[in-house]
């Protein structure tokens, strides 16, 4: 779909699709490309800026939050397209929610590794 079809369809708030696969891959790899050129350099400015590993623990446990909504997020899809008879597209989110556990669980980890051992002991 061209962009200008895109944005008529916008103004009437209306959504659009792409028709093929070769149209998804190439809007969604010019969406992340587009997204990681603008953010990437402005998260390792701020990464770089942090200094001990408390200093970590604000931008995990906001990162975790920013995932349980996008988890929510698919959940709702999933549950959509499961009763609307979309298998395979029910059976894809299925796997993304598993996904999204598994990186929430890893970053929930992450956040706890920002407290020195020590103190996780005092506090056992």
């Amino acid at each position: 779909m061209n962009p200008l079809t895109k944005f008529c369809w916008g103004l009437l708030g209306r959504s659009w699709a792409h028709e093929s696969h070769e149209e998804l891959h190439e809007d969604l790899g010019k969406q992340l490309t587009r997204q990681g050129a603008r953010r990437w350099q402005e998260h390792r400015n701020g990464a770089q800026q942090l200094g001990d590993g408390y200093a970590f623990q604000p931008g995990l446990v906001a990162e975790c939050v920013e995932l349980y909504d996008a988890l929510l997020y698919v959940r709702a899809l999933k549950g959509a397209a499961f009763i609307k008879g979309l298998t395979h597209l029910s059976n894809e989110l299925h796997q993304a929610e598993d996904a999204l556990i598994a990186t929430m669980d890893h970053l929930t980890a992450a956040a706890h590794a920002t407290i020195p051992a020590s103190e996780q002991e005092s506090h056992a």
